[in-house]
C-alpha cells in the first residue's frame, strides 16, 4: 500500500523504503610449507568471490493537506484530490566481482646472526559486473570528448531504453563497469641481524593490499540513470483539483527538477589501493629478563579511493548551470501558459494551459510519454 499521509491524521500505509540486502564471499584457499637446509618456504593460493544484491525499492506516497480544495484533509482524501504525490522507485545492483591472491615466501638464516624474511605476493582482481544490467559507469574521457555524453558515454551500454512503465531500462549484463589495474605485485623484505651478543637490529618493510571500498564503488554504480528507475514528484494547482487518485502521476503536474540523477563514472582501470609499510627497531637486553626497544615505524595509503565532483561549475558571472563542463547535463528549462476562467453568472469554468520544456539531464531514457530517444529533447503537453 502506498504510503498515505492526511494532515491532523495517522499516516497509513508502509514505510517509504525497504527490500533485501544481500552480501557476502565465498572462499578457497590453500597453504603449502617445507624446509630445506637452512630455509624455511611456504606458498599459497587464495580466491574470493564476492556478491552483492541490492533489492532496495521505495512506496509512492500520497499527500492530502487542509490548505486546498475542501479545505479539510479528510474530505479532500474521500473525494481523492491530491495535493502531492511523490512516484516510487528501484534501486537495483547484482554485481559479483572474484580476485586471485598468491604469495610465496622464505625464512632464510643466512649465518647465526642474520635472518632475512623474503616475501612476494600478487593481487589480480576481475572486473565488476553486474548480473542483471542494473549498473553502469560513466566514462569520464568519452564525457569530456562527447557533446551529450549521456547516454553515449555509460559502458557497459543501455540495451533497454524506454520500458513499457513500470518496468526499468537496463544496461548489458555481464560486463566489466569497470576493471583494475594489473600491478598488483606486493614485495616483503625483513631481517634480523645481532649486532652485538645483547643486541639485535630488526628492520622490515613492504607493500600490503587493501579491499576496495564498497560503499563508494556502490552508489557511483547506482546512481547512474535507468528508465522508469527515477523518483518523481507531482504537485497539484491551489485553486483547481488538477492531481486525483485516478491519475496521481499526471506529467502536467510533474514538479520541474524532480526526478533527475546524478551520474557517476569510475576511474577504469581502477589503480590497487594499497598501504606500503615500513620499520626499524633495535633490541637491547639490559638484564636477564629485561629488554629495551627503540623503533620507528612509518606507513602511508597510496591510490585511496575519492569521490569529486567533475562537472562543477567554475567561479565567474552568469548562471551557475551554464559556468559548467557539460552545461547542457542537470538543467530543466520550460515555458508554459495558463489560461483561467472562473465561474460567472453563468456557472462555467475553463481552464486552459499549455507547456513546453526542454529537460538534458542525467536522465537518459525517461522521455515518457513521448517516445523519442535520448538524451530528452522536447517534451510538450
Amino acid at each position: 500500500m502506498p504510503q498515505t499521509r492526511l494532515t491532523g491524521f495517522l499516516t497509513l500505509g508502509h514505510s517509504s523504503g525497504f527490500g533485501p540486502v544481500n552480501q557476502g564471499q565465498w572462499e578457497v584457499k590453500d597453504n603449502v610449507s617445507w624446509t630445506r637446509g637452512s630455509h624455511f618456504f611456504k606458498a599459497g593460493y587464495h580466491y574470493r568471490y564476492h556478491y552483492v544484491f541490492f533489492g532496495l525499492q521505495s512506496r509512492s506516497r500520497f499527500d492530502f493537506s487542509n490548505d486546498r480544495f475542501t479545505g479539510h484533509s479528510f474530505a479532500n482524501f474521500l473525494q481523492g484530490y491530491l495535493t502531492r504525490s511523490v512516484e516510487g522507485n528501484k534501486f537495483r545492483i547484482n554485481l559479483h566481482f572474484p580476485s586471485h591472491h598468491f604469495y610465496f615466501q622464505d625464512n632464510w638464516r643466512v649465518s647465526p646472526r642474520l635472518t632475512l624474511n623474503l616475501g612476494l605476493r600478487y593481487e589480480l582482481r576481475i572486473g565488476w559486473q553486474d548480473k542483471r544490467g542494473f549498473s553502469s559507469s560513466l566514462g569520464v574521457e568519452c564525457a569530456y570528448q562527447t557533446e551529450s555524453p549521456i547516454p553515449s558515454c555509460f559502458d557497459p551500454p543501455v540495451v533497454v531504453a524506454e520500458p513499457e512503465f513500470p518496468a526499468t531500462g537496463r544496461f548489458q549484463e555481464e560486463r566489466d563497469i569497470f576493471t583494475f589495474s594489473k600491478n598488483g605485485w606486493q614485495p616483503r623484505l625483513g631481517l634480523s641481524y645481532r649486532l652485538f651478543e645483547r643486541t639485535v637490529l630488526r628492520a622490515g618493510g613492504g607493500i600490503y593490499g587493501n579491499e576496495p571500498p564498497g560503499g563508494i564503488l556502490y552508489s557511483t554504480v547506482l546512481r547512474n540513470p535507468r528508465a522508469n528507475a527515477e523518483r518523481r514528484e507531482f504537485l497539484a494547482g491551489t485553486d483547481q483539483p488538477s492531481l486525483v487518485l485516478s491519475n496521481p502521476f499526471d506529467l502536467t503536474a510533474k514538479v520541474p527538477g524532480s526526478g533527475l540523477f546524478n551520474a557517476g563514472g569510475c576511474q577504469s582501470p581502477m589503480p590497487l589501493w594499497y598501504v606500503p609499510s615500513w620499520g626499524l627497531s633495535i633490541q637491547q637486553q639490559v638484564a636477564d629478563n629485561t629488554v629495551v626497544e627503540f623503533g620507528y615505524d612509518g606507513t602511508r595509503s597510496v591510490h585511496e579511493m575519492q569521490i569529486f565532483e567533475f562537472n562543477d561549475a567554475v567561479p565567474g558571472p552568469g548562471e551557475r548551470q551554464s559556468r559548467r563542463p557539460w552545461p547542457t547535463m542537470q538543467s530543466y528549462h520550460g515555458f508554459h501558459f495558463k489560461l483561467e476562467k472562473r465561474p460567472g453568472p453563468e456557472g462555467i469554468t475553463a481552464l486552459l494551459t499549455y507547456t513546453w520544456a526542454k529537460s538534458l539531464d542525467t536522465m537518459g531514457a525517461a522521455c515518457l510519454p513521448l517516445e523519442i530517444p535520448p538524451p530528452c529533447r522536447v517534451t510538450s503537453t
